[in-house]
């Protein structure tokens, strides 16, 4: 079975989302950040089910979340500022993108993610 929420988290590389900038416009940026986050835990869950064929243990939806901001402390959601321009396409993306794209079965059985390039830099924190 996966040990998939560290490995999610390590491969949603939330520090190449998180990028410094300023604030665009007046949306809330933590609750997109919360948003984006959330989407790409869901999706890489379905995704690795899907391709590993079994179910993930009951919590990792929550553990992906939560770990994703360990990952990247200095960069967490709680201190976005603002998202880049490509920050829907992103979401959209990373809504739809196809499993083969997102997630790979290393050779040790263990999930692998892949960084969707319109979401790199989508959320800027201070």
């Amino acid at each position: 079975m996966p040990k998939a929420p560290l490995h999610l988290a390590r491969g949603l590389a939330v520090a190449a989302l998180l990028a410094c900038g300023e604030d665009s416009d007046g949306s809330d940026p933590v609750a997109q950040c919360n948003t984006l986050i959330t989407a790409l835990c869901e999706r890489a869950i379905t995704c690795i089910e899907a391709q590993t064929d079994s179910k993930l243990p009951e919590g990792t939806m929550d553990d992906c979340v939560e770990t994703s901001s360990e990952v990247a402390p200095d960069r967490r959601c709680e201190d976005a500022v603002g998202v880049s321009a490509r920050y829907d396409e992103c979401l959209s993306t990373t809504r739809s993108i196809r499993c083969e794209e997102l997630v790979s079965i290393g050779e040790d059985g263990e999930p692998e993610l892949t960084l969707i390039d319109a979401c790199r830099q989508a959320v800027q924190v201070d």
